[in-house]
């Protein structure tokens, strides 16, 4: 983005007419008018960023979970070496058709570096994932395996009916080098399980870590719901609309607690962290449809494609692609969400009007 206006910049400075555009630009009144003008002089000097939208495909989740992959082959599994493998198994699902056999391989594959960054938890819902997809059958095996070991960590107790269903599919691995192994690996686990030296072991999640629960104020404002008596409204033609002390107020005192409005998660943080909540999430899961979102649960996704992302989804992409800025991504987040509650345009344009108007009451 910044290249294309730097573009603009150069070619109305070579035909002398930076200063006259941005004369003719600050005489606008509206917002309309501001973008109308702005494409027409964007248009006029060929500078619209010519972008192909990047669709789920198997050939790039592919390419990254073979990036993942290097890594865990040559690299030695500490924790940065291990959230960079993750991170590109994550890219792989972002970008895996749904459903698919890579969606399903992406998910397996980052369950084993959940498994080794003893996030137990997360590893078995990945591993459900892969097996609820169509993951291939001589593979399953080394899942079932690791599920059992994720639920012995976690101190769970292993039904004989999963350890039938593991030695199952472990005998279906008949084309696979590592039968043997994996046939030693379950006996090692049924001993254990029969002799009853099982133990849990540390486990570390982010699910395990209580939310902060938001602080109360105690004296509310009758005029402004979220904030304390302790402020009041005013409004002058210097200052517009503003708040200002109506009493003395303490160091460190409480004075507006208000549920944000909308949320936004940063570009680099999009892999860890649920695009509608923020929590983070080592075992994020895809939006349905675009490449760039993904989210801690099917419910989060949910509710995020009917709050907003339905008609932000193919656009986030674009806008990711042309290196747009976060408040980029968030102004359109805003006036999604302000449409939708509105109903359509012209009702938002009413409530804004209305807004507008009322300056100085």
């Amino acid at each position: 983005m910044a290249y294309h206006r730097d573009k603009l910049m150069f070619a109305l400075l070579k035909a002398d007419k930076y200063f006259d555009v941005m004369d003719s630009f600050q005489k606008l009144k509206t917002d309309q008018e501001r973008v109308i003008f702005t494409f027409n002089i964007i248009w006029e000097n060929g500078v619209i960023p010519n972008v192909i939208n990047k669709r789920k495909n198997a050939k790039d989740s592919e390419r990254l979970r073979k990036e993942g992959n290097n890594i865990f082959v040559n690299c030695n599994l500490s924790d940065n070496p291990c959230i960079n493998a993750l991170n590109f198994y994550t890219g792989s699902i972002s970008f895996a058709p749904y459903p698919s056999l890579q969606l399903a391989l992406a998910f397996g594959n980052r369950s084993f570096i959940l498994y080794i960054l003893d996030l137990y938890s997360e590893c078995i819902q990945d591993i459900d994932r892969a097996l609820a997809l169509n993951y291939p059958n001589d593979l399953k095996g080394k899942l079932f395996i690791r599920k059992m070991q994720c639920l012995i960590a976690l101190g769970n107790p292993i039904e004989e009916d999963m350890i039938k269903e593991t030695e199952h599919w472990i005998s279906e691995m008949t084309m696979n080098p590592n039968k043997l192994k994996m046939q030693a690996k379950l006996d090692g686990l049924r001993r254990k399980i029969e002799q009853g030296n099982i133990q849990s072991s540390p486990v570390r999640s982010e699910e395990s870590k209580s939310e902060i629960p938001l602080p109360v104020i105690k004296s509310c404002n009758n005029e402004i719901p979220c904030a304390s008596d302790a402020i009041f409204l005013k409004y002058d033609k210097q200052y517009g609309r503003h708040v200002v002390a109506a009493r003395n107020i303490d160091a460190g005192e409480l004075l507006v607690v208000e549920k944000s409005y909308s949320l936004l998660v940063t570009q680099e943080k999009r892999l860890t962290h649920c695009s509608n909540c923020l929590k983070v999430c080592w075992a994020t899961i895809p939006c349905k449809n675009c490449v760039y979102t993904l989210y801690c649960s099917e419910q989060c996704r949910d509710i995020a494609w009917k709050k907003y992302h339905d008609m932000e989804c193919d656009i986030f992409t674009i806008m990711w692609l042309c290196e747009c800025s976060d408040t980029d991504f968030l102004s359109l987040r805003l006036a999604v969400q302000a449409v939708k509650e509105a109903g359509n345009i012209k009702r938002l344009r009413t409530m804004l009007k209305k807004v507008d108007e009322s300056e100085g009451t």
